[in-house]
């Protein structure tokens, strides 16, 4: 872990740690170890000042609370579009957990928390599924040209198996 100063909000500084973890699903990866990012990876909440703790337990609990359609897909793609929880210069750094672009301002959205990023993603994009419409919430995500990387659906594909794998060990 190194340790890095950053700008926060109205010219403060604050302290943030990281790694240097980069987005790769590796298939040979081993599944424990992914578990064990989910449960301690945390970042700060740039718009509050605060500690926001985000992780895959309370991902998951706060997407259950809001009752979005496909929780482990939307936990997936929180997790992709912020490289585990750990990206640093992306949209993590708004408070958004899902990589929401702002064309009009050509930059992402900012939330103050990162859980009202999820009420940011069911009103710009989940308003528009309609499951009558599609085989399945990945060809939705497909079809509305969600994100520009041809593996997209793939890595979120082995991403929610991770997660039901997870769901299943505490079960």
């Amino acid at each position: 872990m190194n340790t890095k100063i950053i700008n926060g909000p109205k010219g403060t500084t604050q302290q943030r740690q990281f790694n240097m973890w980069h987005i790769l699903v590796n298939p040979f990866m081993s599944a424990s170890l992914i578990m064990c990012l989910f449960l301690t990876t945390g970042f700060m909440s740039q718009g509050t000042g605060k500690t926001m703790e985000v992780n895959l337990e309370n991902l998951l609990d706060e997407l259950e609370k809001r009752k979005v359609q496909q929780v482990t897909i939307l936990a997936s793609q929180a997790i992709l579009e912020t490289g585990w929880f750990e990206c640093t210069d992306c949209s993590l750094d708004k408070n958004n957990l899902f990589g929401l672009w702002n064309h009009r301002k050509k930059e992402y959205f900012c939330y103050e928390t990162w859980q009202e990023s999820i009420e940011g993603y069911k009103r710009g994009i989940q308003y528009k599924y309609d499951p009558s419409k599609y085989k399945d919430y990945y060809e939705f995500l497909e079809e509305l040209g969600y994100a520009t990387d041809p593996e997209y659906i793939n890595k979120l594909k082995k991403i929610e198996a991770w997660i039901q794998q997870y769901q299943d060990t505490k079960k």
